[in-house]
């Protein structure tokens, strides 16, 4: 049984006939195949590097100072958020009125993705890498070493 699978069709990019498939269907399983990919490029393209972005401006909500400026993970980093995401949250439940922020006050905007780019990058303080942890034995060498210099006097010369 065909299960309503009786129409014959002709695909509309390809003109390949497809017969018993659904009356609705307009692209064979190749073109629809395509489709879907090219569909998929055009999206990255257009989301990855977006015309334009959201910039933030914060203040101290008491004393009116200016704290941060700039994207959400630029203002997340420099008040201590979580993530960038945790911060464009707080900011968007502060601007909706649903939860009320008593620290800051927040204002949003959409700037051109090319002013962000000519900014210069953001300075990070790089840690310094732990100190080299020596394997026991060498360790136990070297405490060895300190303890019976050669310069020392051991009791075998002082018994001489």
């Amino acid at each position: 049984m065909n299960k309503g699978k009786h129409f014959t069709r002709v695909c509309l990019d390809c003109g390949k006939v497809m017969e018993n498939v659904a009356g609705n269907l307009r692209f064979c399983a190749s073109c629809r195949r395509e489709r879907h990919n090219q569909y998929c490029r055009d999206y990255r393209a257009h989301n990855e590097k977006p015309a334009r972005v959201m910039w933030y401006t914060v203040w101290d909500a008491k004393t009116g100072d200016l704290l941060a400026s700039g994207t959400s993970e630029m203002c997340a980093r420099r008040l201590g958020y979580k993530s960038a995401n945790s911060f464009a949250s707080a900011v968007s439940h502060e601007l909706s009125g649903s939860h009320r922020t008593y620290k800051y006050t927040f204002a949003r905007e959409r700037i051109d993705r090319s002013e962000v780019d000519s900014l210069p990058p953001v300075r990070t303080i790089q840690k310094k890498s732990p100190p080299v942890r020596q394997h026991r034995r060498a360790a136990r060498d070297d405490e060895f070493e300190r303890l019976h210099h050669p310069d020392d006097i051991t009791k075998s010369e002082v018994l001489q």
